[in-house]
């Protein structure tokens, strides 16, 4: 068996292959900025992880959460920050910067910078995002129409 029909195989077993752009999925809006999960169980049938873009507003920070059962990892894109961990002086970060959350761990980001901060965040496994639109100041803002480049 040669790889091409070995990839074929792994594809058509776990299932199709999905592309979603950040325009086309909900944002969560939040006084200090959006959140996007372009993969989820929703989006992707995605069920081994979650996969998001937060975009914090220049000053804005969300409050110290945890995720008692999913691991966390995020990615700065672009901006600078500091990551706020319960009982430890904030750390710096900026673009490049990957951070680890181990489940329950208490944290949350701050955008120091005078420009937006874009951050990936992905959770293993996925659940802590079901509950982003039940949090205290969230709203739904609607997709824009598909993305007309998308391949079938």
């Amino acid at each position: 068996m040669d790889l091409q029909s070995i990839t074929q195989t792994e594809t058509t077993a776990a299932g199709p292959v999905r592309v979603v752009y950040q325009e086309e999925v909900a944002a969560l809006r939040f006084d200090w900025g959006d959140i996007r999960m372009l993969c989820d169980g929703v989006h992707t049938g995605a069920r081994q992880l979650s996969f998001g873009i937060v975009e914090s507003k220049p000053g804005g920070s969300h409050a110290l959460h945890c995720h008692p059962a999913a691991e966390e990892v995020i990615y700065v894109l672009c901006g600078d920050g500091e990551l706020l961990t319960s009982g430890r002086p904030p750390l710096p970060i900026t673009s490049g910067a990957m951070i680890f959350i181990p489940p329950g761990c208490l944290h949350a980001t701050l955008n120091t910078g005078k420009d937006l901060m874009r951050v990936i965040i992905v959770y293993a496994p996925p659940g802590p995002e079901r509950e982003l639109p039940l949090l205290q100041g969230c709203s739904v803002v609607a997709p824009r129409p598909a993305h007309t480049g998308a391949a079938s």
